[in-house]
């Protein structure tokens, strides 16, 4: 089964995802940088080389490079955004199939350090998931990767080292230590990581212990 939309031409290479007993996988077709760059098992048919290539983490990052609609983007002035957060990793391309002619911005992979954690998936596995989706629909219109509910600095490092592009932190559990704690942690955070940059910022406070007050919203 080839889907159709993924068919894609870079530089003289041609580009596209089928699946075969149940399995989906790249077709890579002609020599060039495409070629040479994705892994996969290589042949050389009458019409040239040929390359079959798993859709892994590493040759997502190589279809990020080479076709910038395949990257997560920033929300900003975008009027409506919706989040799915696919959990397993399979249910992207029909997002993309049920909101293709609407003015919709995704956020495709969201997810936080708990699911993946549940999931025994990491945030290179949702981006990629994401990454493979948008190519094998030929979505040109942008989507977004939150690392959902992140509570530390290095859970952002991590999320921000893998192509996330909203960072969404929990600073629930500075909630305690009272208001400039949580404050200050958001200040650090946003100061070291998002200022001066495209990434999206948002603040959860809601997974408590105790009751969130309107003047803690505040």
């Amino acid at each position: 089964m080839l889907y159709w939309n993924s068919l894609v031409n870079y530089n003289g290479t041609t580009l596209f995802i089928a699946k075969e007993v149940g399995i989906k996988s790249l077709y890579v077709f002609g020599s060039g940088e495409a070629y040479d760059k994705l892994t996969g098992e290589s042949c050389t048919l009458p019409g040239g080389p040929f390359k079959l290539c798993p859709l892994t983490n590493a040759n997502a990052k190589v279809i990020r490079e080479l076709f910038p609609f395949t990257r997560p983007v920033s929300h900003k002035g975008r009027a409506f955004t919706l989040g799915l957060g696919d959990r397993l990793g399979l249910a992207s391309p029909g997002h993309l199939r049920l909101i293709r002619d609407l003015d919709v911005f995704l956020v495709l992979a969201q997810q936080s350090v708990r699911e993946l954690t549940l999931t025994g998936r990491t945030f290179d596995d949702v981006i990629s998931a994401a990454v493979w989706a948008v190519f094998q629909e030929g979505y040109r219109k942008g989507y977004g990767a939150d690392g959902d509910h992140l509570k530390t600095r290095a859970e952002v490092q991590i999320a921000l080292d893998a192509g996330c592009s909203m960072i969404t932190l929990d600073c629930s559990e500075h909630i305690p230590d009272g208001l400039p704690a949580v404050v200050k942690f958001a200040i650090a955070i946003y100061d070291e990581f998002i200022r001066g940059t495209d990434i999206d910022f948002e603040l959860s406070i809601d997974e408590t212990q105790t009751v969130t007050t309107p003047e803690d919203h505040l």
